[in-house]
């Protein structure tokens, strides 16, 4: 009988402190993980850096979730410090959109807190 693979992933894994890091990184199984940490901050790893994505890509994101989010009106300013303010996270920022389509949010400069509660978060 063949041998069971374990896959263990591991998201947004950004703090490397202290023996349970050196023993999770010691299991006999492959892990995945993803990191907002510079790939020399794993020597131990096989790493690909993928970059965030770019101002034209999120602006189509945007309208994905609201026509109305264009550069230069409030949506689109109040998202962008949004995004910022969440280091570009994407799920994050995705769902803080998600709000204005579900019409939980308005669009005003006073209106910035992404509601996680609502988001199941």
């Amino acid at each position: 009988m063949e041998k069971e693979k374990t896959l263990l992933m591991l998201d947004d894994w950004n703090i490397r402190k202290g023996q349970d890091a050196i023993r999770l990184l010691s299991l006999p199984c492959d892990i995945l993980i993803t990191s907002r940490l510079s790939p020399d901050q794993w020597p131990e790893c096989r790493t690909v850096c993928i970059e965030a994505m770019g101002a034209e890509e999120w602006k189509a994101v945007y309208s994905v979730y609201n026509e109305a989010i264009v550069p230069g009106s409030p949506g689109y300013r109040q998202t962008e410090t949004y995004r910022a303010s969440v280091q570009g996270h994407t799920l994050k920022t995705i769902l803080y959109l998600q709000q204005f389509s579900d019409g939980k949010h308005d669009e005003s400069e006073n209106s910035r807190e992404l509601d996680l509660d609502s988001a199941g978060i």
